[in-house]
């Protein structure tokens, strides 16, 4: 049996691990509420790959809710004008449909509900690969994509980057801090959304802030090391009138996505700015 001392000792010692476990914890709140974790913004890009693929099939899930049909039309009005046969996509919703969503879905045939209730940072992400990883095989898709309804996406200019982007353990988007693909739009290759789609880890850790909560099923399974970071900041920007810190002006010749298109004006200046740019040889 443990004598006075013995239990003094161990009472210390859990009361040291709480607290450098709740320290951590504060820490990490700190960190995530600081624009771009704390740290300066960086425009940079990763290189593109000198031998492109043949061709390379990309999947987009459009996240927006059951009530967003305004925007889902401007998108279908505008963007998506531009698919090329090489990029398929859908709305990805929640279950709880309305006869108005239901409607919408017989009339497009474009809108993918998941079996979870509407939600931002509940699962709804985990949800949308695990069903990716239902749907598709490895000839049919070589990288999956999450974009949010606020994005415009220059269609001809990711497909080009895509098939410059190596297919091994590739998670693909705008890096925030020095950790995770931000929400605006990022991607994972075939072969990381099927890990995800099967580990333990990501089924367990669903719930959470969206974006990050992927880069930490990385780090939690010990496979961060073995993922290829495609950090595309050059490229991903918000609306210069978002007033955040990874707002810029849009350079008409090589940005991809612009985010944070809240207001309907916004959308259509962007698509107006980038619908009629030739993708040139250099981007």
């Amino acid at each position: 049996m443990l004598n006075k001392n013995s239990h003094r000792v161990l009472f210390l010692f859990i009361l040291i691990v709480i607290l450098l476990n709740l320290a951590n914890f504060l820490t990490y709140l700190y960190k995530i509420g600081r624009p771009n974790l704390g740290t300066p913004v960086s425009w940079e890009c990763s290189a593109l790959s000198p031998s492109p693929y043949n061709s390379t099939k990309i999947f987009i899930g459009i996240f927006t809710t059951k009530d967003g049909h305004r925007r889902r039309s401007m998108i279908r009005d505008t963007y998506l004008q531009y698919t090329s046969d090489n990029i398929m996509y859908k709305f990805i919703v929640g279950n709880q449909l309305s006869p108005e969503l239901e409607e919408e879905m017989n009339t497009y045939n474009d809108i993918l509900p998941l079996e979870v209730p509407e939600n931002m940072n509940n699962g709804k992400t985990y949800a949308y690969f695990k069903l990716m990883a239902q749907i598709f095989d490895e000839n049919q898709v070589d990288f999956v994509l999450k974009a949010d309804d606020d994005a415009y996406l220059r269609l001809d200019r990711l497909e080009y980057d895509l098939g410059r982007t190596s297919r091994n353990m590739s998670y693909w988007g705008f890096l925030v801090g020095d950790t995770f693909m931000g929400g605006t739009c990022y991607g994972l290759s075939y072969d990381l959304m099927k890990w995800v789609a099967s580990s333990p880890i990501p089924e367990v850790y669903k719930r959470g802030r969206e974006d990050s909560q992927v880069q930490k099923w990385f780090v939690w399974s010990n496979i961060n090391n073995n993922i290829k970071y495609e950090m595309r900041n050059c490229r991903i920007q918000d609306h210069i009138d978002s007033g955040t810190c990874y707002a810029k002006e849009i350079d008409v010749d090589n940005t991809m996505i612009v985010h944070y298109l809240k207001k309907d004006e916004h959308f259509y200046i962007t698509h107006e700015a980038l619908a009629n740019k030739t993708l040139l040889a250099s981007h």
